[in-house]
């Protein structure tokens, strides 16, 4: 299971605090914006050890096991989070005796449903023993980005030497390799900024730019990991926080527009195609879950105050088809 994503968290200026993430895979059946209610049991791996949710949550799920796969989302009490894929970096154990033994890419359906905020997860992380099991006959090597309404954004890898937390992080995540790896790697762009360079003087040659955008000559342009953590870095860094929660979304989607992936520019080692599918914002005080796809670039969005309440399950349909407001 492949989901190649970026992610970055941001607050406004009147205070709100926002997550968003595109998810690079291709379409799996039964997939989709899902409403979570609370009291819901699920099993955690292959022995059958169960939790029951706590909380309301909504969010991008994947039914390709009984207990769903929720890849991002948020819950009622503002705790949002994105599972990303960790490929070559991912390091589980086996079952450990007085231990929540948790098959990883059920971290985002499980934190969601019984934690309120970051102190809460992060006060339990040691509960927690993630274990070496397939998904669906496949590796799922995932790590995790999470935020809520303190504005603190935490990345949770498992590595192979054990839990790594980072706290205090920059509110940025891609693919492998690590944070720390990632974030030392920006040094080698140490220069960027908004401001057009000037002409620059060669004895009695005079090199005037092309054009604009020079302030940001060197800004890596592939799609690789590392390259996609780069460019979100530095253009949350350089941009102003937008007003409110409508500036957020539409900054959010531009920022995110950066390292979306066209369907088709990328292609597995099986041949496949692949591409972002979808793009998804969620605001941590409206509890508002935003997303629009790779066909219809229409922002939907499901207001979980409104719903959190309901007892039943609900899917909604994935808005796949271009939808344009004729003048």
């Amino acid at each position: 299971m492949k989901l190649g994503c970026s992610s970055l968290s941001w607050q406004t200026q009147d205070g709100k605090h926002i997550l968003g993430r595109t998810c690079d895979m291709f379409l799996l059946p039964n997939s989709g914006p899902t409403f979570m209610p609370r009291g819901q049991e699920f099993t955690i791996n292959d022995r059958g050890d169960k939790f029951t949710t706590k909380h309301a949550y909504v969010g991008f799920s994947m039914s390709v096991t009984d207990t769903p796969i929720f890849v991002d989302g948020i819950n009622e009490h503002g705790l949002m989070g994105c599972l990303l894929y960790y490929p070559r970096f991912a390091h589980y154990g086996d079952y450990a005796d007085g231990k929540f033994n948790l098959n990883p890419i059920y971290f985002m359906t499980y934190m969601l449903g019984c934690f309120i905020d970051i102190n809460d997860l992060l006060n339990n992380i040691d509960s927690i023993n993630f274990i070496n099991e397939k998904v669906a006959g496949g590796d799922a090597p995932v790590h995790f980005i999470v935020s809520d309404r303190s504005g603190e954004t935490a990345i949770i890898e498992p590595d192979e030497q054990g839990l790594s937390i980072h706290r205090d992080t920059i509110g940025v995540m891609t693919n492998s390799p690590n944070y720390d790896w990632h974030v030392q790697n920006l040094r080698n762009y140490i220069g960027m900024q908004t401001m057009a360079r000037s002409a620059q003087q060669l004895g009695n040659l005079t090199l005037q730019p092309f054009g604009e955008g020079t302030g940001l000559i060197g800004l890596p342009g592939d799609y690789t990991p590392p390259s996609r953590f780069v460019r979100v870095a530095y253009i949350k860094h350089l941009l102003d926080k937008p007003a409110d929660e409508t500036a957020a979304l539409s900054m959010m989607h531009n920022i995110l527009a950066s390292v979306t992936i066209p369907m088709g520019l990328h292609k597995n080692a099986e041949g496949g195609v692949e591409g972002t599918l979808y793009t998804s914002v969620v605001c941590s005080e409206s509890l508002t879950y935003y997303i629009s796809t790779k066909d219809n670039h229409r922002i939907s969005a499901i207001k979980l105050g409104d719903i959190k309440d309901n007892t039943e399950i609900r899917h909604y349909d994935m808005p796949m088809v271009e939808d344009i407001s004729w003048m």
